[in-house]
């Protein structure tokens, strides 16, 4: 009878500490100024000319949403989101306009966004 004891016990503790581990956490987790700062510093800001206007993170830090001022557009807001790949490094796809504006030849182009983080 003892042992039982012990051993549910001891089940139980395994049990709960297992169910407490820390939630896997993106690179970004901690980091979101200087994520931002790579996007501000990007080829789609400096050559494009978009703006970023906000970046949102999931809960876990696996995703980013990131929202860009469009330069064409005086009201328009392009939402991209990125995603975690498992190597530092967050990656999203901007796909383009549904027309090509003369006046910005970029913006009928998808742009393939990635940004890495340094290592720890």
């Amino acid at each position: 009878m003892r042992h039982t004891i012990v051993k549910t016990a001891l089940f139980a503790l395994i049990t709960l500490l297992a169910g407490c581990a820390a939630p896997h956490r993106g690179p970004a987790y901690g980091h979101e100024g200087h994520f931002r700062q790579l996007l501000v510093n990007g080829p789609l800001v400096k050559e494009c000319g978009y703006k970023v206007e906000d970046v949102r993170f999931s809960d876990d830090c696996q995703k980013a949403l990131v929202f860009f001022s469009d330069p064409a557009e005086t009201n328009a807001l392009r939402e991209l989101l990125l995603e975690h790949d498992g190597f530092r490094r967050y990656v999203g796809n901007l796909m383009p306009l549904p027309f090509l504006r003369p006046e910005n030849p970029a913006a009928g182009r998808m742009h393939r966004i990635i940004v890495t983080l340094p290592a720890k």
